[in-house]
């Protein structure tokens, strides 16, 4: 059995929920793995994104792990999204490239 005081902590904001029950000689798979963890809206569990399990439930800003996937995802505003603010940018730049190049955009 384990002798007192060789218990240890691997602290969930830190390590993928998903692999902390790897074996230690298989943990060199780890070193593959991505090194971004997402975390849980309401706790500190996480997980790689290939590791996200389907009792999670998740959209492109939160993810709420197995314990708490039974709340409502927050609504996302896709005229507030970065991500969406962000590819606008691009596809009007890349509009107004074409336009400067003699293309015309629209129906006219």
């Amino acid at each position: 059995g384990k002798e007192a005081g060789t218990m240890s902590f691997s602290c969930p904001a830190h390590l993928c929920w998903s692999c902390m029950d790897v074996k230690k000689s298989d943990r060199k798979v780890w070193a593959k793995k991505e090194k971004t963890l997402f975390k849980c809206l309401f706790c500190p569990i996480s997980y790689h994104l290939s590791c996200i399990p389907p009792t999670a439930n998740f959209n492109e800003v939160v993810i709420l792990c197995h314990e708490h996937s039974d709340r409502p995802l927050p609504t996302l505003n896709p005229n507030a999204s970065v991500l969406q603010g962000e590819a606008d940018k691009k596809t009007v730049k890349k509009l107004q490239a074409k336009t400067s190049n003699g293309f015309k955009v629209g129906n006219g």
